[in-house]
């Protein structure tokens, strides 16, 4: 995974998997996003999130309602995870499988 930047609360309102108001204290993984057939993904830069349109997504995590390809997975446990252990109390957890 990426490192960790500071990103102003308001700037997640343009990521529409994210609900902004929930981000808080919490650690925000920005990860690209299927959907309607194409991919949408948002970088940090000096003046907050820029979204970009790449044309393809060879691997890795992303967010969307339905696999992008057949042979795609979906990982319940994983999707738990990361919904549920960005919070400050557990973010030592979810940070202990990516090594130092």
């Amino acid at each position: 995974m990426g490192s960790a930047v500071s990103i102003d609360m308001k700037e997640f309102a343009k990521i529409p998997y994210l609900r902004a108001g929930l981000a808080t204290d919490r650690t925000v993984n920005i990860v690209p996003l299927w959907e309607e057939g194409s991919w949408s993904m948002w970088i940090p830069g000096p003046q907050g999130l820029f979204g970009t349109k790449p044309a393809e997504y060879a691997e890795g995590l992303y967010a969307a309602r339905e696999p992008a390809r057949p042979d795609d997975l979906c990982f319940p446990f994983s999707e738990f995870l990361w919904k549920h252990l960005t919070w400050p109390k557990f973010a030592p957890l979810d940070r202990s499988h990516r090594g130092p």
